[in-house]
């Protein structure tokens, strides 16, 4: 399973990802990088999703497989007409979404420091 941690820069993602991501491990569950090319930037620790479109997401769950679970992170909106098969997709417990929302007007105070 794909856990998409996502939300707006200084929304609380990155402490989202971290948790899913800590909790993921602590259950035995491998957080290595997703080797491949499509759609994983190579920076840092954990997964960070550089593309959200079907077949990116596709691909890293193709890769992932059905006994491994994943946390992977991004800052990108998920496209409205993606939604349908994110639901499908979740039904069949291949991908879970996890949104950080925050105050835009905090997000703003927040950016200032």
């Amino acid at each position: 399973m794909l856990v998409i941690c996502y939300g707006m820069p200084k929304s609380g993602s990155t402490l989202a990802f971290e948790l899913v991501r800590g909790v993921l491990m602590n259950g035995g569950h491998d957080q290595r990088k997703i080797r491949t090319s499509i759609g994983i930037k190579r920076r840092g620790p954990g997964n960070h999703l550089a593309a959200v479109s079907r077949s990116a997401l596709e691909h890293a769950i193709g890769e992932i497989g059905p006994d491994r679970t994943v946390a992977a992170k991004t800052h990108l909106p998920l496209p409205v007409p993606l939604f349908g098969w994110l639901e499908t997709m979740q039904a069949a417990r291949k991908i879970q979404v996890i949104a950080s929302y925050r105050d835009p007007r905090d997000m703003v105070l927040s950016m200032l420091d």
